[in-house]
């Protein structure tokens, strides 16, 4: 008999959110009902940074902070223990930008803005037995808010986020 609960960890990397990737991770609690679909709910917490990123100038750093709700099938079974679907997902929460002081910038700012997108993921997931699940997805996600972010004097653009970002999550959790 599959346990409908799975308590995990997630590994994450996004691109374009920032200038470069954010990687990060966080927990995650996934409930699986068999509607016809092998479907599967997931609710996650997500914290991924930067690092400093060189921004000419001076440098800066960026943070963001989600929450995460995925709806999952699983349309196709290759093998008893695999299977493959799409998901749908949103998120929000919070995209925190941070200034460092460089050759041209000696009075750093920061900001922080609100954090809103639609994702439309690929999901692999392989069950190890009855009690552990690992899996993947990834695919574009379409942010709800999209801000720039510059540096005041002299004027130059940081980063803006784009239309679309795009998105990787490797998780492995304990079924229940």
């Amino acid at each position: 008999m599959e346990r409908p609960w799975t308590l995990g960890l997630q590994g994450s990397a996004a691109s374009g959110v920032a200038p470069e990737a954010l990687l990060g991770g966080g927990p995650f609690v996934e409930l699986r009902a068999d509607l016809g679909l092998g479907a599967a709910f997931r609710v996650a917490a997500e914290v991924a940074a930067t690092g400093a990123v060189d921004a000419g100038p001076g440098g800066a750093l960026f943070l963001r902070g989600i929450g995460r709700v995925d709806a999952c099938a699983d349309l196709f079974r290759p093998a008893r223990r695999l299977s493959l679907g799409p998901c749908v997902g949103a998120e929000g929460g919070f995209l925190h930008g941070t200034g460092l002081v460089g050759e041209a910038i000696s009075d750093v700012d920061e900001g922080t803005v609100p954090w809103a997108s639609l994702g439309l993921l690929a999901r692999v997931t392989a069950s190890l037995g009855s009690l552990v699940r690992i899996d993947a997805q990834g695919g574009p996600e379409f942010p709800l808010v999209r801000r720039s972010f510059m540096f005041e004097r002299p004027a130059q653009l940081i980063h803006e986020v784009p239309a679309v970002t795009w998105t990787l999550r490797v998780g492995a959790g304990l079924s229940l």
